[in-house]
């Protein structure tokens, strides 16, 4: 079996099946979904390459899990995704080492498919992509 690359984490079924799909687009099938940031932290001796993250989580938010993903794996690309429309979140996000944001509309899900899986496959992201 593959070694899992991709972590989505969201408790919103209808977006992370979304993100699924445009996933399976590409050919990126080395992926896991979690509900919640702790399952996520649970797994990180996965070592994914790629996190795609919601903001607003319950029980721990995403920006407690994204301090908690770069203490444990730094080097671990980390997609926050919101509902807000707010510069102030999007700025801490990218303060605390996100490598990008995406709102979640249809927009964001544009953007996902068009500049953000493109990026990584350019750069061969380790195996990411089949």
């Amino acid at each position: 079996m593959a070694k899992v690359r991709v972590f989505i984490v969201d408790d919103d079924p209808t977006f992370s099946k979304l993100l699924e799909h445009e996933l399976k687009q590409a050919n990126c099938n080395n992926y896991k979904m979690f509900e919640s940031g702790e399952d996520c932290l649970a797994n990180l001796k996965d070592k994914p390459k790629l996190i795609l993250l919601d903001f607003m989580l319950g029980g721990l938010n995403g920006l407690d899990v994204l301090r908690q993903i770069k203490e444990t794996i730094p080097r671990t690309d980390v997609v926050m995704l919101t509902g807000l429309k707010d510069d102030t979140v999007k700025e801490k996000c990218m303060a605390e080492g996100a490598s990008d944001y995406i709102l979640k509309d249809p927009d964001g899900l544009e953007r996902f498919r068009d500049e953000i899986i493109p990026k990584y496959k350019r750069r061969r992201f380790i195996s990411l992509f089949s």
